[in-house]
């Protein structure tokens, strides 16, 4: 893998940006969105497996490529570090990033809305007449990501402090419909 020849042709396709920042890995992608890079005609390897690997000089069989910025895409070395599955694991259920997010709040794999969003998703669905994809049009999200906020099926208790309700269950309509 160290090979200058597979270094060329790996940071070719690189969009290197600040030290800060994310570096876009251009080419191609698995279908989960992470980039990959092929290193011999039959052996695809993780872009940013690649990128780390080039820094650090080492390729550790048993550990993964973790990512600090939580982006797919990101090849920054600065971002990047070697840890274990359980590494891996830990850090996507403290960034709810799993599958089913924050297992407090997020029940779900849609993005999660910033809290300026989750305040204007709010103001809307309680002013009424818009549909969900009216207003994750108007504040970014994905309609489903509306849907779910409108139901009482994720932020819950975000949604229960912006409205300052404090009555139990209020966030939730399934339960009233099921009352």
């Amino acid at each position: 893998m160290l090979d200058p020849t597979v270094k060329t042709r790996f940071w070719a396709k690189v969009k290197k940006r600040g030290p800060g920042e994310c570096w876009e890995w251009t080419a191609s992608r698995t279908t989960r969105g992470y980039g990959k890079f092929k290193i011999a005609s039959y052996t695809l390897v993780a872009s940013h497996r690649v990128a780390l690997a080039l820094h650090t000089g080492e390729d550790p069989v048993d550990m993964f490529a973790l990512h600090s910025c939580d982006c797919r895409i990101c090849c920054n070395p600065e971002h990047l570090r070697w840890g274990t599955i359980t590494d891996n694991s830990r850090d996507m259920l403290e960034r709810g990033r799993h599958r089913n997010g924050n297992l407090s709040t997020f029940r779900n794999p849609l993005p999660v809305p910033t809290p300026e969003q989750l305040k204007q998703v709010v103001a809307m669905l309680d002013a009424g007449g818009l549909l969900d994809k009216q207003i994750g049009l108007a504040v970014d999200l994905p309609y489903a990501a509306v849907r779910s906020i409108r139901q009482g099926m994720t932020w819950c208790e975000e949604v229960k402090a912006i409205r300052r309700v404090t009555t139990a269950g209020a966030c939730d309509t399934r339960d009233e419909v099921a009352a």
